[in-house]
């Protein structure tokens, strides 16, 4: 009866992995029940997941074909030398330094399917042969734990997947239907909704304090209510609202749907609005800039190295990955912003970035 958390914090320190969760799926529609993490694990990355990288995930179907229990290595199944050349890898994986994942099914039934994962990052040594075969005595100890309790027997349908990520969350998150009615919102966004200077809530429906921002706003949920498909133009928007107070506060709004999004924040439709964190020297939010230009993971990540001044020659070395690929994001990014020089789109970051 231990707590999910606390079970796979143990599990990681006995394997010596860094990272771990547990998924449980509908099989009919791939929509999320259950994902349980450590309390480490970062929440923006489970976030990415959800919203982009499970539509290219090259594990989860692998393994659901697998024998419970049976462990799968991805070292030995999907050679690293692949990862710049797959975009999970590339995009999703590396630029959050993980280096390879020990995971198995662990139960299924005929609507559900369970599966773990355990990662490891880059700076710590691959898993060895002795670790892969203490995770698969594990597994089997997790899929006894399953069957004994009848755990897939008493999961429901309910969007706490998503909630529970948002709570984790140190940006203010509000999730609102296409009314702007809200169904979700962190503490973070509380606190932030009842400063009131910028955004606040009149009867659970989200307003702004500015008439102007009001109208932005409502234009942008218009375009993801009527957009009939959702895809990289209309999943994420990044929007400018006045505030009495702060002067303009940057935030970007994902579209939700539940056929995009595996399910984790409901059966409807929904917008997650995230208020950007004022950055740092040389930072710019993360959520933000992927949002306002349509950028991967491994595109933020060179945009910020770049906005610290850091060269082309130390990102590729520090990030693993090759020159070549990092050019390539590069021009990516020129393309993205529509910038031509490296001095020219950091003066574009630094510019519409500054909260």
């Amino acid at each position: 009866m231990l707590n999910w958390s606390l079970a796979l914090a143990a599990l990681d320190a006995a394997i010596g992995s860094v990272v771990s969760q547990l998924v449980v799926l509908d099989k009919a529609n791939g929509h999320l029940v259950l994902s349980e993490q450590p309390d480490h694990t970062p929440g923006v990355a489970v976030l990415d997941y959800i919203r982009e990288y499970h539509r290219i995930d090259p594990h989860t179907a692998y393994m659901a074909k697998r024998p419970v229990a049976e462990p799968l290595y991805t070292a030995a199944i999907f050679p690293p030398p692949s990862m710049n050349e797959h975009p999970f890898y590339r995009d999703f994986w590396i630029p959050y330094n993980v280096q390879s994942l020990l995971g198995a099914k662990i139960a299924e039934d005929e609507r559900h399917v369970a599966i773990i994962g355990l990662m490891r990052y880059f700076e710590f040594p691959a898993h060895s042969l002795a670790e892969v075969a203490l995770a698969g005595r594990y597994f089997a100890h997790l899929a006894n734990a399953f069957r004994i309790a009848k755990h897939l027997q008493r999961l429901q349908f309910t969007s706490v997947v998503g909630h529970t990520l948002m709570a984790s969350s140190p940006r203010p998150m509000i999730l609102i239907d296409r009314d702007r009615s809200i169904l979700a919102a962190n503490a973070a966004a509380r606190a932030f909704l009842a400063d009131g200077a910028t955004l606040f809530a009149s009867n659970e429906v989200l307003a702004c304090r500015d008439a102007d921002s009001q109208r932005v706003l409502l234009r942008v949920l218009e375009r993801l209510s009527s957009s009939a498909q959702s895809n990289a133009a209309t999943r994420r928007t990044a929007v400018r609202i006045k505030s009495s107070t702060r002067g303009d506060v940057l935030c970007s709004v994902w579209d939700m749907r539940p056929e995009t999004s595996m399910g984790a924040f409901g059966p409807q439709p929904a917008a997650l609005l995230t208020v950007a964190l004022p950055r740092t020297a040389g930072e710019a939010d993360p959520m933000l800039i992927g949002s306002m230009f349509e950028l991967t993971p491994a595109e933020v990540r060179l945009a910020n190295a770049l906005m610290r001044g850091e060269g082309m020659a130390r990102i590729a070395a520090v990030h693993r990955v090759s020159i070549t690929t990092v050019r390539a994001q590069l021009k990516a990014i020129f393309a993205k912003t529509n910038t031509h020089r490296q001095a020219e789109l950091v003066e574009l970051l630094m510019r519409v970035t500054a909260l």
